[in-house]
């Protein structure tokens, strides 16, 4: 019976979707059908998987950058009671249960982190974002942006970039620029001509000198800034400008220490800081709207640990460890007591040394975890 088959074997009908021969029936049939499943969806949902098109071809869409950004672009609002990241999660199980986007647990925890494009559907959705003029797209193969449309949303894959001084006037009108794997990015527009740009990304690219990165602070607009994998070592103070931010995100950089300035980001909601990124003190607790906070190295930043505490909206917290002494593990749970709101708690343990653990002996003993906390994870730490 069909409903008895394995999910692996479920999952090889699945991918098989739609290859063959471009000219074949089952290519053609498949085609016509994919409208369909798109135009059957509520407007907003619409708007949610059109942007997926902003992506390179089978890359991996974490889950947490995703509903942050659509929360940047305005696609998502507060509804019965649900905060905005609740209601773009919806949004997300919505697209993977009309299998419009194939879920991903990238980690084997058996949790969806992440999802995939389908080849077909890509196909459509940059069909449609095309003639919709939702968002314009330069890859390595083409050369230059039709000069008929007004560009909102750019997307740039996989280009070594040049200078050209028009593209400085067409960035005027850009909410959106995102730049995947791409080279000599001290070619690309100067920061001052992004004059209403939400969103800046900078994926996996390349600078041939050092960044220079301080008119940041001129991008008033900005809601979400995105520098992962980018080689990038230090963050100008001038970001504590941006008073609009909700997101910062520059895991995977060289960012060796936060400016002080970002404590002034009084609407930052997400920040997820590099596995060598220190943070003054005060600035965790300045930023008390924080909803998800990624801190790595948290050794180096000892009063962010005791800063934890004033978060209280703080729904998702990943830390990580490489020394924890007496102080670190007491100040931690006291913090730890105070997250009414979390929901996923994740503290590891990255000892450099040989097989060790973290004992927090008895200082767990006075958390009592919350009844909406949905993920636990421990590594390397053991309890009482």
């Amino acid at each position: 019976m069909w409903w008895y088959k394995p999910n692996n074997e479920w999952s090889k009908v699945y991918d098989s979707i739609g290859f063959g021969q471009e000219d074949s029936k089952d290519v053609r049939n498949t085609r016509k059908i994919l409208p369909f499943s798109y135009y059957d969806l509520p407007i907003q949902l619409r708007t949610c998987l059109l942007y997926l098109s902003i992506f390179p071809e089978d890359y991996w869409i974490e889950k947490y950058q995703l509903i942050w950004r659509w929360i940047a672009e305005g696609f998502v609002h507060e509804e019965k009671g649900l905060v905005l990241f609740e209601q773009g999660e919806r949004f997300l199980d919505e697209l993977i249960n009309r299998s419009l986007i194939q879920p991903s647990d990238r980690y084997h925890s058996g949790i969806v982190n992440g999802c995939r494009v389908h080849d077909m559907v890509l196909d459509l959705i940059r069909s449609l974002s095309s003639e919709e003029n939702f968002c314009a797209m330069l890859h390595k193969e083409q050369t230059m942006l039709s000069q008929n449309n007004i560009v909102r949303r750019l997307a740039i894959h996989k280009r070594i970039l040049e200078h050209n001084p028009k593209m400085n006037v067409r960035m005027a009108q850009v909410r959106s620029f995102n730049a995947y794997m791409c080279g000599h990015m001290d070619c690309m527009p100067p920061l001052w001509s992004f004059k209403v740009v939400r969103v800046l990304v900078l994926d996996l690219c390349n600078f041939t000198g050092s960044p220079h990165l301080e008119p940041i602070g001129k991008l008033l607009h900005l809601k979400y800034l995105g520098l992962v994998n980018t080689a990038i070592a230090e963050l100008p103070k001038e970001v504590g400008n941006l008073t609009l931010l909700q997101t910062l995100d520059i895991w995977r950089t060289s960012i060796e220490e936060l400016p002080s300035t970002v404590g002034k980001l009084k609407r930052l909601i997400c920040l997820r800081a590099d596995s060598n990124t220190r943070v003054p003190a005060g600035v965790i607790g300045s930023l008390t709207s924080l909803q998800q906070l990624r801190l790595h190295s948290a050794d180096k930043s000892p009063s962010a640990v005791v800063e934890l505490g004033k978060l209280v909206e703080l729904r998702v917290l990943e830390i990580q460890f490489c020394k924890m002494d007496q102080n670190s593990r007491r100040s931690l749970v006291e913090s730890v007591c105070n997250l009414c709101n979390i929901q996923v708690l994740e503290v590891h343990y990255d000892h450099s040394g040989p097989t060790e653990w973290a004992y927090l002996g008895s200082s767990w003993e006075g958390w009592v975890p919350h009844p909406r906390l949905r993920q636990f994870l421990l590594r390397a730490i053991s309890l009482p």
